[in-house]
């Protein structure tokens, strides 16, 4: 499989056809990335009367080995299945000290450390939100 560099790739658990609903949040894998991420019915036409959502994605590794992740304002009126997104970085495990929701006062967030990778559940909103991890 070929995937673009700076591209983020949500990802989701296994579902046999569109009348099933997902599980779990949906995962955001990237680092240094842009794109954005559209859902709807997958069944009728209600997406040109506006129900559907999309997100704009951006991700970015600061100079200070820091990395940003702004998840934009829901577009739409789709609710999407997810409740939550898991926010996955790659490379910087022994590094990540703390990971902050920018405009919560929820203090540090919990991060799960892997084999070079890392990361953080965020709560899925409709407003746009911005988690760094230094």
């Amino acid at each position: 499989m070929f995937v673009r560099g700076g591209s983020i790739i949500p990802r989701q658990k296994l579902v046999q056809s569109t009348d099933e609903t997902p599980t779990g949040p949906l995962d955001l894998d990237g680092s240094d990335c842009s794109g954005s991420l559209y859902l709807d019915d997958g069944k009728s036409f209600a997406y040109r009367k506006g129900s559907f959502v999309r997100k704009a994605l951006t991700c970015s590794v600061g100079k200070d080995g820091s990395v940003s992740v702004t998840i934009g304002k829901s577009e739409g009126t789709f609710q999407p299945w997810w409740r939550e997104f898991n926010v996955i970085v790659h490379g910087m495990s022994h590094q990540a000290g703390k990971a902050v929701l920018k405009g919560t006062n929820s203090g540090d967030l919990p991060i799960v450390r892997g084999d070079e990778v890392i990361s953080v559940l965020i709560p899925a909103r409709k407003e746009e939100r911005t988690l760094t991890i230094d």
